[in-house]
C-alpha cells in the first residue's frame, strides 16, 4: 500500500506541476513519509487491540531458562538492533548515492535540465515500480524471523528446512513473474502508470533484473536474523554500497552508458549483496541447490 500510495501521489503532483521532476522527487519523499507514519499508526492500533489476547503459539519452559539481568538483556538487544538499524541506514544512503552522482556526472554531457529529468525518472518511476514486488515480499521475510527462531530453539530441523524451502518458493512466485512482465512489457507498464510522461521504459527494463536478487536477499536476511545473525546483512550492504558508488562514477561518466550506469550499478550491487548473503546461508545451514529449491545435505546438521 505504501508503494501504491506513493505512485498515485507522485502522478497527481506531476499532473498539477506539469511534470516538474524536482517537485515529483520531493513529492515521492513526502508520500513515503506519510505512508510510513500511517503504517506506524495502524501497527500501533493493532498492537493495542491485541494486547489482551492470550498467545496461543509455542512458549518456552520459563522454569528451565536462565533469567538474565536487565543489563544483559539490554546488551543483547542492542547487539541485535544496532546492525539492523545500521543496515537500514545504509540502504537509505544507497538511494542518496544516485542523488549525489547522477545529476553531477550527467550535466556536463547532456545539460543540467535533462540530467535532472533523468534523475526524476529513476527516482520517481523506476525505483518505485521495482520496489513494489520487494515491498510485497517484505511481509514474507519479516514473518520468517519468529518462525525460524522458534524452530531453532525447539531443535526442529525438519520444520526449519520446510520453512526455508517454502519461503524461497513464495519469493520466486512473487518476484519472477513480476520481473518477466517488467522486462518484456516495460513500455506498456510505463504508459499505463504514467500516461502523460511515458519516459523511462528502457531504464525500467534494466532495473527489473534486480527484483529477484533483492527479494531473495530479504528472505535470507530474515532467516539469518532468526538464528541471531544480524551482522551479515550489514556487511553485505556495506560492500554493496561501496561498489555502487564506484560503479556510478565509472559507468555514468562513460558516454556510451550515461544514465543507464546508475541502474546497472544498482543491479550489480544487489547481486553482490545477494551473493554474500547466500554464501552465509549455505555455510550456516549446510544447504545445497537441487532442482532450483534449497535442500538439506545428508549430514542434516544445523550450524549455529
Amino acid at each position: 500500500m505504501k508503494t501504491i500510495f506513493t505512485i498515485i501521489f507522485v502522478e497527481k503532483i506531476g499532473e498539477v506541476t506539469h511534470f516538474d521532476t524536482e517537485l515529483m522527487a520531493k513529492g515521492a519523499m513526502l508520500a513515503a513519509s506519510i505512508a510510513t507514519i500511517a503504517s506506524f499508526v495502524y501497527s500501533y492500533w493493532k498492537y493495542k487491540r491485541g494486547r489482551g489476547v492470550a498467545p496461543t503459539l509455542w512458549k518456552p519452559n520459563i522454569s528451565a531458562t536462565k533469567v538474565n539481568s536487565t543489563k544483559n538483556i539490554l546488551k543483547e538487544l542492542f547487539s541485535i538492533a544496532l546492525p539492523i538499524s545500521l543496515t537500514t541506514a545504509l540502504l537509505v544512503l544507497g538511494s542518496n548515492i544516485d542523488s549525489i552522482t547522477i545529476v553531477r556526472l550527467l550535466k556536463s554531457k547532456i545539460g543540467e535540465t535533462e540530467a535532472r529529468k533523468i534523475y526524476g525518472i529513476i527516482i520517481s518511476k523506476v525505483n518505485l515500480i521495482v520496489g513494489l514486488p520487494v515491498a510485497l515480499n517484505g511481509a514474507v521475510s519479516v514473518s520468517l524471523i519468529p518462525e525460524i527462531s522458534r524452530n531453532v530453539i525447539k531443535g526442529d530441523n525438519q520444520k526449519l528446512k520446510r520453512n526455508i524451502k517454502f519461503s524461497v518458493l513464495i519469493t520466486l512466485l512473487i518476484s519472477v513473474p513480476i520481473m518477466i512482465v517488467l522486462f518484456f512489457f516495460s513500455n506498456e507498464v510505463i504508459r499505463i502508470l504514467y500516461p502523460n510522461a511515458p519516459r523511462g521504459a528502457e531504464l525500467l527494463k534494466l532495473a527489473s533484473a534486480t527484483i529477484i536478487f533483492s527479494c531473495l536477499t530479504q528472505n535470507i536476511s530474515g532467516i539469518l536474523q532468526g538464528i541471531g545473525d544480524s551482522k551479515t546483512h550489514l556487511y553485505a550492504v556495506l560492500w554493496g554500497m561501496i561498489l555502487k558508488l564506484i560503479l556510478n562514477f565509472s559507468l555514468i561518466s562513460n558516454p556510451k552508458i550515461l544514465e543507464k550506469g546508475a541502474v546497472i550499478s544498482t543491479v550489480i550491487s544487489n547481486i553482490v549483496i545477494f551473493g554474500i548473503m547466500f554464501q552465509k546461508l549455505k555455510k550456516s545451514f549446510d544447504l545445497k541447490i537441487m532442482d532450483g529449491i534449497f535442500e538439506k545435505s545428508p549430514r542434516n546438521s544445523l550450524k549455529a
